[in-house]
């Protein structure tokens, strides 16, 4: 197996209390976490075999009260901030001297875990026992790190606990020094609730992700009755790097926002730099994750900041560059189509089909802005299988286009897809109630209609289409799914007729 530099990821996510143990009154738990990492990129194998290097070791906060609460009773879940409970970094396999055969050998993260309950030591000293924990597992892991060679590959979960005893002694000598002498006897394993040590490989954690469930409990002295019990949730996970260096965030996450109910949609603003990702939580409201030149991220309740109706189905966003503001059209909860658009700050609303008195919507809608004309066409099916088009020009007032879009035959089934040409023209395709795919046209004049699978000779589809232009080439492609399975392609040079392949098969055989 060639070992790739891998993207990894450690989260303690939630501790879930499951017996507290405090006796009177509620528990007060704070957790320690130590990261550390073993790879390539501070450690290598020497000609004589031996590992050289030192581990890194990554500290965040270990204080009283990180946890954010000091009245924890059964039953109660406290979610770990990312600042406290997240270790993001490259594993970057253990290079050989070139003198040794071999592939480099696997690097590993890990983490320490000590789950604790403030009893009587003080904030200082709380934080002195913290950082003596992780001195003591940078030095004593370094030791381990030059212990290893090309035949002892790795340090050992078991090797690691065995350290676990001494790093203790080490953090009560830290607190008998912050002037804690006749306190720290009171805090014995009742509020040291446990220590666990956890640890991934690189070839464990390529492409692959690993659950954390770990279980924290003490049992009454001289007796098989837990007197307190604690879980310990989280994840880990590692991405390769491709060879372009694209990678892999869990975005939603890094910004603890709400979990998504339907597919996203993304905005990149070229002048900025900023990427934008929107999409639609379980209760309807729409969220921004953005990202911007400099790589800061961040999120906003576009919802909220609106205050829109919630949303129904999944959004579509798009640019006007004229206006130099994202714009993301979506059904709200009134089968009305609405629209939220904003440059920086304040999120501005419209309500769309309202002010133009057109149908409610029962299909997500798609939309399109054309800068050249600086007109904005949004499209969208009604329960009746009519396809509807608002359009605006500039700030004007949306209007509903109440021509040959809206007749049938035939209707459509499920969402439809839209592009513009440089030439101006508008160009909408859709999946028919009978699986055929077609197209409206339009520029300035009268719609045009093209039976386009049909034509074709392409099986019926079984989803809906997706379509765009390639301006370079002056080609038009349409591509969607059938009953086989297949992806199925139709594509027209100009105002060459429509043709059709499927793309599994040798395109050499099937297209000029």
């Amino acid at each position: 197996m060639t070992r790739r530099l891998l993207q990894t990821r450690i989260s303690i996510d939630q501790v879930r209390c499951l017996e507290e143990g405090d006796g009177f009154g509620s528990a007060e738990p704070y957790l320690w976490l130590v990261f550390f990492k073993i790879d390539g990129d501070q450690v290598v194998i020497g000609p004589d075999t031996f590992a050289r290097g030192e581990c890194e070791v990554t500290a965040t906060d270990g204080s009283h009260g990180n946890l954010g609460s000091d009245d924890v009773d059964a039953g109660d879940i406290l979610n770990v901030s990312a600042a406290i409970g997240e270790f993001r970094t490259s594993l970057r396999p253990i290079p050989l001297a070139p003198v040794l055969p071999g592939e480099p050998q696997a690097g590993q993260i890990g983490v320490i875990v000590a789950l604790l309950e403030e009893d009587q030591v003080s904030d200082a000293g709380a934080r002195a026992g913290y950082a003596a924990l992780t001195a003591f597992a940078k030095q004593a892991i370094d030791e381990k790190v030059n212990q290893l060679n090309i035949n002892k590959k790795d340090i050992t979960e078991g090797e690691i606990n065995e350290l676990i005893d001494a790093g203790l002694a080490a953090v009560e000598d830290a607190i008998k020094n912050d002037g804690a002498e006749d306190i720290w006897s009171l805090v014995d394993k009742d509020d040291l609730i446990g220590v666990k040590v956890l640890r991934f490989d690189h070839d464990a954690l390529t492409n692959n992700y690993w659950d954390i469930s770990e279980l924290f409990q003490s049992l009454v002295p001289n007796s098989n009755t837990v007197d307190e019990a604690w879980r310990i949730l989280g994840e880990a996970q590692g991405v390769q790097y491709d060879t372009r260096q694209f990678t892999h965030h869990r975005r939603s996450a890094d910004l603890a926002a709400p979990i998504a109910a339907g597919a996203p949609t993304v905005t990149f603003h070229p002048v900025s730099g900023v990427q934008t990702t929107i999409y639609r939580d379980a209760a309807g409201r729409l969220h921004e994750l953005w990202r911007d030149g400099n790589g800061q991220i961040g999120t906003t309740d576009l919802t909220a900041n609106a205050g829109a109706p919630l949303a129904c189905g999944n959004p579509f966003g798009y640019l006007d560059t004229s206006q130099d503001q994202q714009i993301v059209v979506y059904r709200g909860d009134d089968d009305g189509i609405h629209s939220l658009y904003w440059t920086t700050g304040a999120v501005g609303l419209d309500n769309l089909s309202l002010v133009a008195g057109s149908p409610t919507a029962s299909s997500n809608p798609v939309a399109t802005y054309n800068p050249g004309t600086g007109n904005h066409h949004i499209v969208y099916r009604s329960a009746d299988g009519r396809l509807h088009v608002l359009y605006s020009a500039g700030g004007s007032d949306p209007v509903h286009y109440e021509g040959p879009l809206s007749v049938e035959p035939p209707l459509a089934a499920g969402d439809p897809s839209v592009y513009f040409t440089p030439a101006g023209d508008n160009v909408v395709v859709f999946r028919a109630t009978d699986g055929t795919i077609h197209s409206y046209y339009w520029s300035t004049g009268d719609i045009g209609h093209d039976a386009l699978s049909a034509v074709a000779g392409m099986p019926p589809a079984a989803g809906d289409p997706t379509a765009y232009y390639i301006a370079s080439l002056d080609l038009h492609q349409m591509t969607y799914r059938s009953h086989d399975g297949h992806l199925y392609e139709l594509y027209a040079r100009s105002i060459d007729a429509i043709a059709g392949w499927d793309p599994p098969q040798p395109p050499e055989l099937l297209r000029p």
